[in-house]
């Protein structure tokens, strides 16, 4: 009962369902080999499962989510896989085109970075930060020092540095104030 049509039945492995995806993206198929790559990355996220997932991102116009994701898969893929890290590589270069890539570096190892409020990661981050364009917030927290925050508006395809200098001690009057609950979480 309700059982679908073996043609639409969805491969039983990652393998058989990273195979079907590829079909897909060969095809043109962008939106369903998405779907897809995305299933296979959330049970295997190798490296070439996470550039494949980005480059059928930057096909469907999710150039921040792309770049991530070919970053990541940049970090992943062992030297060896020259092809797939050269097409990784040019993929990212094109999604880097539509979003802006921000460097964000904390003066102090350890220090939570917040972007827009919510934290994406310790310092010092593992790589670039991609955010849509737009204005946006940089900050960082570490227990026993206080930092200025920085305010980022650039445009689409550029890149740029941030530093987030951590002074020792209380924040100056001026910078006290009460966290958020988003910064709280």
């Amino acid at each position: 009962a309700g059982s679908l049509p073996a043609a639409a039945q969805p491969p039983a492995s990652p393998d058989g369902a990273f195979a079907h995806a590829q079909a897909e993206a060969r095809a043109g198929h962008w939106q369903q080999a998405l779907g897809n790559f995305r299933a296979v990355w959330n049970l295997a996220p190798t490296g070439l499962h996470t550039a494949e997932l980005g480059r059928a991102e930057l096909h469907v116009g999710l150039a921040r989510d792309a770049a991530e994701h070919l970053q990541l898969a940049l970090q992943r893929l062992p030297t060896s896989e020259v092809e797939t890290r050269t097409w990784a590589q040019d993929s990212l270069a094109q999604a880097k085109k539509h979003i802006v890539s921000l460097d964000v570096r904390a003066s102090e190892p350890g220090a939570v970075i917040l972007l827009d409020g919510k934290a994406i990661g310790s310092s010092p981050l593992a790589g670039e930060v991609f955010v849509d364009e737009g204005s946006h917030r940089l900050d960082a927290r570490l227990d026993g020092y206080w930092c200025e925050p920085v305010a980022v508006h650039e445009p689409i395809g550029s890149s740029l540095e941030v530093a987030l200098k951590l002074a020792r001690g209380p924040a100056p009057a001026s910078q006290k104030r009460a966290l958020s609950k988003a910064e709280l979480r």
